[in-house]
């Protein structure tokens, strides 16, 4: 089993962020939300959603978003390392209700610390052409697009995007 480190970025708002299991049940909140969302938007055989035994990756690492004072989940991203300078930005998500706080900036920004201080150097992902925010949003984070990689299908709904430092 992974360790999770005590230490946290707090956030000069009202939530803060910390790396967590997998199997939190604050996270699976998140991801189930997440798949229903997706669901909605995009027929089942070209939703990406992950499975059991993807979550079981030891080289994916979650973090989770929650108000300061409830302990409300508020957002989530994952980062998966698939290749010795390369991650994968997974599962970001925001509920609707705490969108338009920074959260989803903040997250990719944690998320993009660790990816250096693991040696990282470049960042890909997936997303959908029904996403725009969430596009708009990797944009602002320094991401562009690229092609196709790992094995995502060909599918005319998906976006690649990277960034590269």
């Amino acid at each position: 089993m992974r360790s999770i480190s005590a230490h946290f970025l707090e956030m000069p708002l009202d939530y803060l962020i910390a790396p967590t299991f997998p199997f939190n049940p604050a996270l699976q909140v998140l991801l189930v939300a997440l798949d229903h969302y997706l669901l909605s938007l995009y027929p089942d055989d070209t939703n990406h959603l992950l499975t059991l035994e993807a979550l079981r990756d030891p080289t994916l690492t979650f973090w989770l978003a929650q108000n300061r004072h409830t302990g409300q989940p508020l957002g989530c991203v994952a980062l998966r390392t698939i290749a010795p300078q390369t991650g994968e930005v997974k599962r970001l998500y925001v509920i609707p209700a705490a969108r338009g706080q920074g959260i989803g900036v903040q997250l990719m920004q944690v998320l993009e610390q660790r990816a250096r201080s693991q040696g990282l150097k470049h960042l890909q992902l997936e997303t959908g052409e029904l996403l725009a925010p969430s596009v708009r949003l990797y944009e602002r984070c320094g991401f562009r697009p690229c092609g196709r990689f790992g094995n995502y299908p060909d599918d005319p709904r998906s976006l690649f995007l990277e960034k590269w430092f």
